[in-house]
């Protein structure tokens, strides 16, 4: 079994679920036939965030994790961060191990990364001294162990959503997710900035081939909507060639 890797990747309300969905919908018909044998689309894993459940003495308990992180960051940086590393590997690995087929060819396409969670949100978490000094060593311990488990294949590119803050902004309070309340504009911007830098680093996430979309406020219109995803199939091409 081969995996490529292609990573959506950008700010909060840039696109990303949004392109994800019209990539299911449309791209595997433009991939050049036989490339692959499966193309997997690989959404964040927000429904485990939102709803984790833990039982004690009979009595279900449902907690938002999300939301914990975004009302009080300094208490529950380091939780939701263990969490988004741990949910986000279990829903590649489900979707690879879900292909039984040892000469399968995978192309994986996913919302994010855990190259995101340490080299975006970590850094900057740890940065503003939000993540304590210990918190951040062992969050990189735990990191580089699961981060071994989790890629076996190639990583075939990042698409990078450079939309605009403001227009993520926007975007963000338009769908109104309810965890989102507090995300200021300037967090946004800052959120911008260390994509641009992470992106700019020496990880291998960092050196792989890249594309640069930005989606502004008409980008759903179908004709703006073919046009990106006719961009993502041909820096795709390339990958199996």
């Amino acid at each position: 079994m081969s995996v490529t890797y292609i990573f959506i990747e950008g700010n909060i309300g840039a696109g990303k679920s949004t392109l994800l969905a019209h990539l299911a919908r449309d791209l595997t018909s433009l991939l050049v036939p036989r490339a692959y044998t499966h193309v997997l689309y690989v959404p964040e894993p927000l429904e485990a965030w939102r709803a984790i459940r833990y039982t004690s003495n009979g009595s279900t308990h449902v907690y938002n994790v999300l939301d914990a992180f975004y009302s009080d960051q300094r208490r529950y940086a380091f939780t939701f961060q263990a969490h988004a590393l741990a949910t986000r590997i279990r829903a590649v690995r489900d979707a690879i191990t879900a292909i039984a087929q040892p000469d399968a060819r995978i192309l994986c396409i996913c919302e994010r990364s855990v190259y995101t969670d340490r080299y975006v949100f970590v850094e900057m978490l740890a940065r503003a001294g939000t993540l304590s000094a210990l918190e951040h060593a062992v969050y990189n311990e735990w990191w580089r162990h699961w981060h071994s488990q989790l890629y076996p294949g190639t990583i075939g590119g990042v698409v990078h959503i450079t939309t605009p803050p403001e227009q993520c902004a926007t975007y963000m309070n338009v769908r109104d997710r309810s965890e989102e309340t507090g995300v200021t504009l300037e967090y946004l911007r800052d959120l911008h900035t260390q994509h641009v830098h992470a992106l700019s680093g020496l990880s291998e996430w960092a050196r792989a081939p890249r594309l640069s979309l930005t989606l502004h406020n008409t980008w759903t219109r179908a004709d703006t909507s073919r046009a990106a995803i006719q961009a993502i199939a041909e820096f795709i091409a390339p990958v199996h060639e």
